[in-house]
């Protein structure tokens, strides 16, 4: 197992944090994370081409799904550094921060997901990873089965117990 897919099929939300430059496999592994938060001055680049590379750490097929192929081969081909505004534009970056707030914001995002359950994360982020190899039938069935799960488990009755309570829930991720 890569650390590329160890990120993606990881059970809990990701976050890479870029203060800078995103190059190569660099850039991968940030693909492979669920969401890319990144200073104003950071940007991101493949690298490959320019030192006789094809890319690796899953670079094609994580860009690929994220932009589309006529922009990956775009950012690929062309070796072009991709800046902040455009990258957001593409969803390359997710957010974008000052420099000096980055690693606050990038934290206070991960720390609000954190009150989710994360049994029910686990289970949305398998099924947002797979929604593109399965047909919306196939969606329907899937989310069906796991509600169905997830409903049963300690981490709903506490969220139901909550939610009536006008509480912050307690979730243990069973």
């Amino acid at each position: 197992i890569t650390l590329t897919s160890a990120l993606y099929n990881f059970s809990k939300p990701t976050i890479a944090v870029l203060p800078g430059v995103a190059a190569g496999a660099g850039l991968s592994i940030a693909l492979s994370c669920d969401f890319r938060f990144a200073s104003k001055s950071a940007f991101a680049i493949g690298g490959y081409g320019k030192i006789a590379l094809t890319g690796d750490y899953g670079i094609t097929w994580l860009l690929t799904k994220l932009v589309g192929p006529a922009k990956s081969k775009d950012i690929l081909f062309s070796n072009r550094k991709i800046y902040t505004d455009e990258g957001f534009k593409f969803g390359i970056f997710d957010k974008i921060f000052d420099n000096e707030i980055l690693l606050k914001e990038s934290i206070e995002y991960a720390k609000h997901i954190g009150t989710f359950s994360p049994l029910a994360l686990k289970v949305m982020k398998k099924n947002i990873n797979n929604s593109s190899e399965i047909n919306l039938i196939q969606a329907l069935d899937q989310e069906a089965i796991d509600l169905i799960k997830v409903s049963k488990s300690k981490d709903h009755k506490e969220g139901i117990k909550a939610f009536v309570e006008k509480r912050k829930p307690s979730f243990t991720g069973n």
